[in-house]
């Protein structure tokens, strides 16, 4: 037992079941699969990114109407800078 304990087993005596947590042999927890409200969490929290970014795209946008154009020039000069290698 004392043996067992030293390794990081579960003993016989003491051990008590938890469920929905794994040990190794060292006796550190692993991580468990997100449960369904850290889901849902993750997912608001996601979508709030979205909104935000969406928000800031579009007050750029307004700001700067032909940023768009100005972007794709630089992207095809540099695209044949690239291309010409």
């Amino acid at each position: 037992m004392l043996r067992a304990k030293r390794m990081g087993m579960w003993s016989l005596r003491g051990a008590q079941h938890q469920p929905g947590r794994r040990y190794s042999a060292g006796g550190s927890r692993t991580r468990s699969a997100p449960t369904s409200d850290r889901k849902g969490r993750i997912l608001r929290i996601l979508a709030l990114s979205y909104v935000v970014k969406t928000i800031l795209v579009a007050l750029v946008w307004l700001a700067i109407p032909d940023l768009p154009q100005r972007t794709a020039a630089k992207v095809r000069e540099a695209w044949s800078l690239v291309a010409k290698r």
